[in-house]
């Protein structure tokens, strides 16, 4: 009996130990999850606040997926989307119609290799992972939703990333706030420009253009998608004060930085184009503006050149006014910075005339800083000593005005451009007497140092010691020999 009780008081103690372990355990677990859990909402509330301050910029987005471009293409309507759902519509043949109610042209596609790369910058700053093409499902889903439903623009685009998601907080994307008054005036006006009463059109025109001028606020409020599409058929208008007004609008629309590239993502290049090659004389002016407030933007510049704007560019610098063609070679330049247009611009015969301009004494300092960008090319550098850039060049170097100053320190920065051309580059330098010109020089310390290393390469004979090693007569005597071996053999060729 002793024995039996004493057993239960061991059992029952080792019952009430176990119990208070059991108990200790669940709540040591208990603790463990909600300090897990606080500190997820930690991060994500950390997360969320710190995405809150950076917004998404709206031409970072596809239209058609809403989602952070992986590989973003420009069409040749000039929009610009990611390159998997222009492959799907091309697949299912399907144009899309945008919130702005235009259609994008997908007969030509070319890599936006600038926008890549600033949407890649934002997202490293933002600490998001670099978006990836969507899932097939996805761009099904999105394409569908365009096919079936009538497009609307969205007021708060929901955000996708591949391989990343944020159930508990959403980035704010940038948005423009307008009162109901902004609103109808917008709509008024819109409705005035689509009118097919000439009048109402030009009165449209004329005050958008006015709106427009100044302020920095009101450039942005109007730059709307629906006004954009109302604005491309007046830059066919017969009548000249709506055409001109209309592009004129559109240039002081360009002047804010945040409108330059959803300008050209709404198609408005290749309608600016169409003015430039046959609108009215002002609005020709305008639209060599408006291409080079455009070409300030470096995700616009390789769009810009694959639209077709060099060759109206080009051609504007021989027959345009002086205002036309101050802008037209501003554009130029911005749009030489990148190498594709270059290897264009030599294709479409563009050195002669920058160089027939440098002869004319008209615009030769900007036109300097377009021939030292083609410098920088093998194609431009061959293209500009065939047209006898070399001889040019050190002409203007003898000029003795002192206000060409800062136009013969353009003109070194592409003799030195010209010097990587090797051999034929200083042939034809000691042709044209450089040696003694480039020895007259001063200038900046910058340009000096720029003349020592083209003076380098003209008295380099590395080369000509190559050539002296070589035994000419040698050489010419077994050339005849071959050439008369060939001619009997021949007999009846004539060369």
């Amino acid at each position: 009996m002793e024995f039996r009780e004493s057993a239960s008081r061991c059992g029952s103690h080792a019952a009430t130990l176990t119990d208070s372990n059991t108990t200790n355990n669940k709540h040591e677990k208990e603790t463990e999850k909600e300090e897990k859990s606080r500190w997820r909402w930690r991060m994500i509330s950390r997360f969320g606040r710190r995405s809150a301050t950076k917004p998404i910029p709206m031409e970072f987005l596809c239209p058609i997926s809403n989602s952070l471009m992986a590989q973003p293409v420009t069409v040749s309507s000039g929009h610009t989307f990611e390159r998997a759902v222009v492959d799907l519509c091309r697949r299912l043949r399907f144009i899309p119609t945008l919130p702005d109610g235009s259609a994008p042209d997908f007969s030509t596609l070319i890599p936006n290799l600038a926008l890549a790369s600033a949407i890649h910058n934002f997202c490293a700053a933002s600490s998001l992972r670099p978006p990836a093409p969507p899932p097939p499902h996805q761009l099904h889903a999105a394409v569908l939703a365009f096919m079936t439903a009538v497009p609307q623009k969205p007021s708060s685009p929901q955000l996708v990333f591949s391989g990343f998601a944020a159930a508990s907080s959403t980035t704010p994307l940038p948005s423009w706030s307008f009162s109901s008054s902004d609103d109808e005036e917008l709509g008024v006006l819109v409705a005035k420009m689509r009118s097919q009463n000439t009048d109402k059109v030009e009165e449209a025109v004329g005050s958008l253009r006015r709106s427009t001028r100044s302020g920095e606020a009101s450039r942005i409020r109007l730059c709307t998608p629906q006004l954009l599409s109302a604005l491309k058929p007046c830059f066919v208008s017969r009548s000249p004060e709506i055409q001109a007004s209309s592009v004129a609008a559109l240039v002081n629309l360009s002047l804010s930085n945040v409108n330059k590239v959803k300008i050209v993502r709404s198609g408005m290049v290749p309608p600016l184009i169409g003015v430039l090659k046959s609108g009215f004389a002002e609005a020709r002016e305008h639209a060599c503006g408006a291409l080079f407030s455009l070409a300030l933007d470096d995700a616009n510049k390789t769009a810009i050149g694959v639209l077709g704007a060099l060759q109206p560019l080009v051609h504007a610098l021989r027959f345009e006014r002086d205002v036309a063609r101050n802008d037209a070679v501003s554009a130029l330049y911005h749009l030489s910075l990148v190498h594709s247009n270059r290897t264009k611009l030599v294709k479409l015969g563009a050195v002669q005339n920058l160089l027939n301009l440098v002869k004319s004494g008209h615009l030769t300092g900007p036109v300097m800083l377009i021939l030292r960008n083609m410098a920088a090319c093998p194609d431009g550098r061959a293209a500009m000593l065939d047209a006898g850039a070399v001889g040019l060049l050190v002409s203007v170097l003898g000029e003795s005005n002192s206000d060409s100053m800062s136009t013969q320190e353009r003109c070194i920065s592409v003799l030195y451009g010209l010097s990587h051309g090797g051999l034929r580059f200083k042939i034809l330098a000691k042709e044209a007497g450089a040696v003694r010109k480039l020895e007259e020089f001063s200038g900046s310390e910058r340009a000096e140092n720029t003349v020592r290393g083209i003076m380098e390469a003209v008295m380099d004979t590395r080369e000509e010691n190559i050539e002296e090693d070589v035994d000419w007569e040698e050489l010419i005597d077994l050339g005849l020999a071959n050439r008369g071996q060939s001619c009997c053999s021949a007999g009846s060729s004539n060369f």
